[in-house]
């Protein structure tokens, strides 16, 4: 993925996040993800999987199926 590809996937997930479409974001911040860490940053990863994370826990709190 060349670095333009990944500013416009992660302005896409920015977007998403911020109308809350949270499955969009999470899947679009994966796909930024895999793609660092398939050019070896591992070091990145932490902060990349906390942002997926969040996704992931607003997408449940929306759906009302986060735990308590």
């Amino acid at each position: 993925m060349t670095p333009e590809d990944r500013q416009a996937i992660l302005i896409r997930a920015r977007d998403l996040f911020n109308v809350g479409d949270y499955w969009l974001a999470h899947e679009a911040l994966e796909t930024v993800w895999r793609s660092i860490i398939s050019d070896g940053d591992e070091a990145a990863a932490p902060v990349w999987q906390g942002l997926i994370q969040a996704a992931a826990a607003l997408l449940h709190q929306q759906r009302g199926t986060g735990t308590a």
